[in-house]
């Protein structure tokens, strides 16, 4: 378990899994919301012992992020486990610092709630569809990034959320090791994780006065306007201009803007070609995007 603190105002805390030692340094998984934008970070250890922390790697989109501490203040690592096995039922526990350090090791016992759980969550980058297990093991403010454990003691899910309410009790969220495990190696090996690069500001059509819709036919209810283009992207290379309305992409219908992101991020790979349908002038029309990178930019 750690804590990670600092930001130029205030001071966050949250929990993390040792996963991994080398010769040099022992390798922690946490949120990325634990340590997203801090100056410095502190981890403390079950031992009584701290230490500073150095980042790896970090994605907002997941959540997730990867730092590292000198070896020597890690005596053990946890095994991560299989959550695509997972039935709801099966046993859990938690492991993490509800409300900080005073309360560290914490450990919870409940089930799986649910094991195919989305749930909509607002990142420093954008709203994002997470893939979670839900569970009703107790999950607090200072539990992100704990350990969810199978009965075997291996981390099959990073506690990361859960619902605040006066008339909710016992529910909670993690993402399962099958989502984590493939964004922790891509930290570790390139310290960010690359996705592909459409090149448009987007707002649901919803959200849009319809002064700017009076062109769109009325029986499109949903889609994505077009409320920016970068002039060096793939979709300026396209053709997709300001105001074009996103309807399809690769013939699968998109109502949001998180709708085309998801399939963007989980479908696609830099150099693929895609299709996308979109009204201009209230005229249907298809556009071939041959999509590139851009892991600075937090757009689509």
């Amino acid at each position: 378990q750690g804590q990670s603190e600092g930001t130029t105002e205030t001071t966050s805390s949250g929990s993390g899994v040792i996963f991994k030692k080398d010769k040099n340094y022992a390798y922690i998984v946490t949120n990325n919301h634990v340590i997203d934008n801090a100056n410095t970070l502190e981890v403390s250890l079950e031992s009584g012992a701290s230490t500073t922390a150095e980042v790896v790697g970090a994605d907002a989109l997941s959540d997730l992020a990867v730092i590292k501490i000198p070896v020597e203040y890690a005596t053990t690592v946890l095994e991560f486990g299989d959550s695509s096995v997972l039935r709801a039922g099966e046993t859990v526990v938690a492991i993490g610092n509800p409300l900080g350090l005073d309360l560290y090791g914490t450990v919870t016992q409940g089930i799986i709630s649910a094991v195919d759980r989305t749930v909509t969550v607002e990142t420093s980058a954008g709203e994002w569809d997470l893939d979670v297990i839900q569970t009703d093991a107790a999950i607090n403010s200072g539990n992100s990034g704990g350990a969810l454990l199978n009965s075997a003691g291996q981390v099959i899910g990073i506690n990361s959320l859960k619902i605040s309410s006066s008339d909710v009790e016992g529910i909670g969220f993690a993402i399962p090791s099958e989502e984590f495990i493939p964004i922790i190696n891509e930290l570790m090996k390139n310290g960010k994780v690359t996705r592909v690069y459409l090149g448009v500001g987007l707002a649901n059509i919803e959200d849009i006065p319809d002064f700017y819709l009076q062109n769109l036919p009325k029986n499109v209810e949903s889609g994505v306007i077009v409320t920016n283009v970068d002039s060096e992207s793939a979709a300026a290379k396209a053709g997709i201009e300001v105001q074009d309305v996103i309807v399809s992409i690769n013939d699968t219908v998109v109502s949001t803007s998180t709708e085309l992101r998801k399939y963007l991020y989980s479908k696609l790979t830099v150099g693929d070609e895609a299709t996308i349908q979109l009204y201009r002038d209230g005229k249907l029309m298809s556009v071939d995007v041959t999509l590139t990178s851009n892991t600075s930019n937090v757009t689509n």
